[in-house]
């Protein structure tokens, strides 16, 4: 569906050189179609600016634009004199000629994001083609700037547990040039005639290089492109490349608009484009969240807080001092004991390196979880919500703000596996929640988002059992798992147990904290071994390590 939005004039100043033919005011005034504050032209919603630095060619002489934000002027460098008819384009590299009100402009088929800062904030600043005809005479002449293009403004929707960095936006027409050469007629309305062409590479428009943009665990970016105005039957294909880390993780394709449904993009109009990666799982009748990107840890030696970099990753300090990991021992944490978020709860053990299962100096069992001096038995939640590892520290790669993450409930664990609808069909199972399985030669669970779409293997994997147990029958080669990864699958490794400085059965058993005490000395747990599976299980002391895997709500 297409949306249109009312484009407001905002009158701003610039300083010119004078000749007789200004009149006696001495400055050249200039509208803007579109303009949102301090200088900046936007077609929409602080997408796309001037700014600082740009080029702008005002009759013919490639000029120089100045911000003036405090003023919300502009102004240009010029030691030459502007002279009645004035005419303007911008940014000043699209102008090739001009015969009368007829002028041809270059649209590139590559625009380069780039982003200012205006008043603290990172914004998208992306040449929105602009060109200008007097639309006032006389001794205070109004030089008006209109916009040539309309915009795709491109929604990009993580629902990974990772952050990920948009690599391109490529946005191809059925039918209708978008980039190249262009006449448009100046006058009060400015006319761009859609053109039926056949040659592909006129019909793409592409979005890359410049500064990276990043979208965070959950959240969403507006990316705008900038396209030629096209006619009815119009279908706009969007394909969207992003990475994790240095890696190309998914390309995603969307067509926009349907043929025989005068589905159109004018001139200055917004069309949106919703661009989803990655899936979201239920945990109760109204709650979603997304998953973690692996299990968490803390660095011992820097202190800081971090989700391991691969999903199926395990890793375990193996030393301590005085019943504890030393704060000068060099390592990290993956297995803590049940409230170790590091704030102070009330109770004697609450650091990530205690792990101490002594009765004397520290309680014992007793001696974790939040405690108001007279209970042991408080959950992570609530008054105590600080206990959560992921609710008091910032995750370094999960957004590095306190408060984005959070520990599941052993009610939320067991919908999780035993109660959410989903519309996945893997193997042939319909309702497709888990498989056990092995992936990079790791043992433990692949979870399914609600939505999950299975793609096809390429370098020999296998599907096993789903939604049951099976000793890890499923078998997933690494290169495999890049592309279930891009689907949304979120895995859980049999990272083992701790008791005290003593890890064991890694690859063979899982074991992962939920937020929910059980009493005074056990709270509840995801315990899984290859053949069987526990959501509620209270066997674990809270003094024992396990896993934390977070979650991020989504509604």
């Amino acid at each position: 569906m297409k949306k249109i939005y009312l484009l407001l004039l905002v009158a701003l100043t610039v300083a010119a050189c004078q000749k007789d033919s200004l009149g006696g005011s001495g400055t050249l005034r200039i509208t803007a179609e579109g303009m949102h504050g301090a200088g900046k032209v936007a077609v929409s919603g602080n997408v796309s600016y001037w700014a600082s630095d740009d080029q702008v060619l005002i009759n013919g002489e490639q000029v120089t634009v100045n911000i003036d934000e405090p003023n919300n002027t502009v102004t240009v460098n010029s030691a030459s004199a502007f002279e009645a008819p004035f005419f303007g384009v911008y940014p000043a590299g699209i102008y090739v000629s001009n015969s009368g009100a007829d002028y041809t402009l270059n649209l590139p088929s590559t625009y380069t994001y780039a982003t200012t800062t205006h008043y603290g904030r990172t914004l998208q600043n992306l040449p929105s083609p602009m060109v200008a005809y007097l639309a006032t005479a006389g001794d205070n002449p109004v030089l008006e700037f209109k916009h040539v293009t309309g915009a795709l403004n491109v929604m990009v929707i993580n629902h990974y547990g990772f952050t990920i960095q948009v690599d391109s936006i490529v946005v191809s027409s059925n039918k209708y040039q978008l980039c190249g050469n262009k006449t448009v007629t100046l006058g009060n309305t400015i006319t761009v005639n859609a053109v039926d062409t056949n040659d592909a590479a006129l019909r793409r428009v592409k979005l890359a290089g410049g500064t990276a943009i990043h979208v965070l665990a959950g959240d969403t970016a507006i990316i705008q492109v900038p396209v030629l105005p096209v006619g009815p039957d119009n279908r706009f294909t969007v394909e969207v490349g992003v990475r994790k880390n240095d890696e190309v993780k998914k390309k995603f394709m969307k067509t926009q608009g349907n043929s025989g449904t005068n589905y159109s993009l004018g001139r200055a109009e917004i069309g949106y484009v919703p661009v989803k990666f990655g899936g979201l799982f239920s945990v109760n009748s109204t709650k979603k969240v997304i998953i973690s990107q692996g299990n968490l840890c803390y660095k011992i030696n820097s202190q800081v807080w971090s989700f391991l970099m691969s999903q199926y990753e395990t890793s375990e300090a193996s030393e301590g001092v005085g019943g504890d990991y030393s704060m000068s021992t060099k390592g990290e944490v993956t297995l803590f004991g049940w409230g170790t978020s590091g704030w102070n709860n009330g109770n004697v053990k609450y650091m990530p390196y205690n792990t101490d299962n002594a009765a004397s100096g520290g309680g014992g069992s007793y001696g974790y979880g939040p405690t108001d001096g007279s209970s042991y038995t408080y959950s992570l939640t609530g008054t105590y919500a600080h206990a959560d590892w992921g609710v008091h520290n910032a995750i370094s790669n999960g957004g590095n703000v306190a408060g984005r993450w959070r520990t599941l409930t052993s009610g939320q664990w067991d919908t999780l596996f035993t109660k959410r609808t989903t519309t996945g069909i893997v193997n042939g199972t319909a309702g497709a929640r888990y498989t056990y399985a092995c992936v990079n030669n790791k043992n433990g669970i692949i979870l399914f988002p609600d939505d999950f779409e299975p793609p096809a293997f390429r370098h020999g994997s296998s599907w096993g059992i789903i939604n049951d147990k099976s000793k890890w029958t499923t078998n997933i080669y690494l290169r495999d798992w890049y592309y279930l990864e891009a689907e949304g699958a979120v895995f859980l490794p049999a990272a083992g147990i701790r008791s005290s400085f003593t890890v064991s059965n890694v690859n063979g058993i899982g074991s992962y904290w939920s937020s929910s005490c059980y009493n005074a000395q056990a709270p509840y747990r995801l315990l899984f071994r290859s053949t069987t599976l526990e959501t509620k299980n209270n066997a674990m002391k809270k003094n024992e390590g396990s896993a934390v895997r977070l979650v991020h709500d989504m509604n």
